[in-house]
């Protein structure tokens, strides 16, 4: 039995409740009404690094519940809501009063979020007996309709200004990072510092780069078909997602079809496949790994809250391993600029990103009710709906008595709902971020590279340079993919720029710690922490008094030291 069909019992209860909590009871009852099956907040992610893949497994909340429970809880307003009388019994001409794509869709995005599904001539299937039960609205709404409770997107391609910072590195452009080619960074800021004040925006570090060429990255209507040939990151929710997996993960591990896989190729034991590896023999051929993804063993697993209104905040949180006996992991995380949590694997690194919701649909459709009003009776005919765009769309199915007339209590009933649907699908969406160099020189995270960052980019890359030699080519870093969870379309919250606008200085964000003197505060008009030679308004002696370690920058413990 389903996690949708487990929730048949309930509607039974709901749907006599409707008469007298009205279009929406499932409000009036308690959560614990919804009971909620073990594992019906969890999404397995399989994660491909260089030589070794992970699987890790995210508990998608909103707010207390599952995303699963809050999907069918939807659900249950839809069918109380195409239940025009009231009776409890949802006919097929009340489920045939108007398109299902104005009824499932923000009006607000310019087109259908989801796959345009015909008009409901087969929810009547099991039995066909003229009316639409719970159970049958979920399967056409999960098959005609492809609204799911997780659907998943890719975002848009790497912004190609995450390789811009390689580029100016390797000033011979042969691909490679010298040491020689590190110690001259300095010549990079004489070089590109357009406005001279001594840092780089990125905007300067792509001098080259049309400055329209941005301004839709982040703008993807309803997302795009999830492309699983470049994506290092895979949802394992379906059998066909997971045969894409291992056809991925072979592919990536270089295994001819036949080849088994151990459990070293997962970072798990071997007690870990048992369960699947039904020739015990330590081993994984195809078909036993496809029985191992239905209920794969984690390396990691993550809490992912998304807030129960617009206004709570949504958050990423490692948990806790379950057996506290069982060996560590062998995967690192920590926090990502962004608020999630990146996680390492084989060399890859993947960024976990809860979003929030910012659905706007309840508020714009009033004042576009009150502006069409022109005659002020408070109910929008069809004439009136004609001379809205918005309005059009909606006045069939928002008029639940098909009186030809919207009132406000309609309309309210209305968006309501399609605040409801937009938020009760979870949208994952994997994007490639490229090398995201420019993140790991920003050492203070303000989008733009100081004297002092650009000097400690040998030191920052140190840690990838496996063989010792000082060198480094871009295929040598770590490329990272950001998995983002969140509520609704994925429509111009895609957050899928991999490094910072400049422009985003915060005064004073440097300043953290002791007071710093005030003329160290004054002559540090660029606001990244250190004085250089051009901003001291003194002597040169005197710099050099203050500049203890020679390196011609003053930085904020020696502007203290000597008084």
């Amino acid at each position: 039995m389903s996690a949708m069909q487990r929730f048949a019992a309930a509607v039974v209860a709901l749907l006599v409740a409707s008469a007298v909590y009205g279009d929406s009871p499932s409000d009036k009852l308690p959560d614990d009404v919804f009971a909620q099956a073990p594992g019906n907040d969890t999404v397995d992610v399989l994660l491909i690094g260089s030589g070794r893949a992970a699987v890790v497994r995210l508990h998608v909340k909103i707010g207390p519940k599952s995303f699963q429970t809050a999907w069918g809880d939807f659900v249950i307003k839809l069918h109380a809501f195409l239940d025009c009388d009231g009776n409890g019994i949802v006919t097929t001409g009340e489920a045939n009063r108007a398109p299902w794509t104005n009824l499932l869709n923000n009006p607000l995005n310019g087109g259908a979020r989801i796959r345009a599904g015909k008009r409901p001539t087969a929810i009547d299937a099991k039995p066909k007996d003229g009316t639409v039960t719970f159970n049958e609205l979920v399967g056409y709404l999960q098959g005609t309709q492809d609204f799911e409770p997780l659907g998943v997107e890719s975002g848009p391609p790497a912004d190609p200004r995450t390789s811009a910072v390689f580029t100016l590195l390797d000033r011979d452009n042969d691909g490679i990072i010298t040491p020689a080619e590190l110690t001259g960074t300095d010549g990079l800021v004489t070089k590109f510092d357009s406005d001279e004040d001594e840092v780089l925006s990125l905007e300067e570090l792509t001098p080259d780069r049309s400055p329209l060429a941005d301004r839709f990255r982040g703008f993807n209507p309803g997302g795009s078909p999830f492309d699983a040939s470049k994506s290092s990151a895979f949802p394992l929710n379906s059998s066909e997602a997971r045969t894409t997996a291992i056809r991925q993960l072979r592919s990536a591990l270089k295994k001819p079809a036949p080849a088994k896989l151990g459990p070293e190729a997962f970072g798990v034991t071997t007690n870990e496949i048992a369960s699947a590896d039904r020739d015990q023999d330590g081993l994984l051929d195809p078909t036993e790994l496809a029985v191992y993804l239905e209920s794969p063993s984690p390396s990691l697993e993550i809490l992912i809250t998304l807030g129960r209104t617009r206004s709570a905040s949504a958050r990423v949180e490692k948990m806790p391993p379950r057996d506290k006996s069982a060996p560590a992991p062998a995967l690192t995380t920590r926090s990502g600029t962004s608020g999630g949590l990146i996680v390492d694997v084989a060399g890859s690194e993947f960024e976990f990103v809860a979003l929030e919701s910012q659905n706007n649909v309840v508020g714009f459709l009033e004042n576009q009710f009150k502006n069409a009003d022109v005659n002020n009776d408070s109910v929008i005919d069809a004439k009136e709906a004609r001379g809205n765009a918005f309005l059009q769309q909606i006045h069939s199915v928002a008029d639940r008595n098909s009186d030809g007339k919207m009132t406000q209590s309609e309309l309210k009933a209305y968006v309501v709902l399609s605040a409801a649907a937009e938020e009760a699908r979870i949208a994952l969406t994997v994007s490639d971020q490229g090398v995201p160099l420019h993140e790991r020189l920003d050492a203070d995270h303000d989008g733009r590279l100081s004297l002092r960052e650009l000097r400690g980019s040998q030191a920052k890359m140190a840690e990838f340079d496996i063989d010792h030699d000082g060198r480094f080519s871009l295929s040598e870093l770590p490329r990272r993919t950001q998995v983002n969870i969140g509520r609704g379309p994925t429509q111009n919250r895609n957050r899928v720029v991999a490094v910072a606008r400049s422009g985003m200085v915060t005064p004073g964000a440097k300043r953290n710690g002791p007071a710093l003197p005030a003329w160290f505060v004054g002559m540090d008009r660029n606001r990244d922490g250190d004085v250089s030679p051009r901003e001291f308004l003194g002597p040169a002696d005197e710099f050099r008094r203050f500049d203890a370690d020679g390196d011609g920058l003053i930085d904020g413990t020696e502007a203290t030291r000597v008084q």
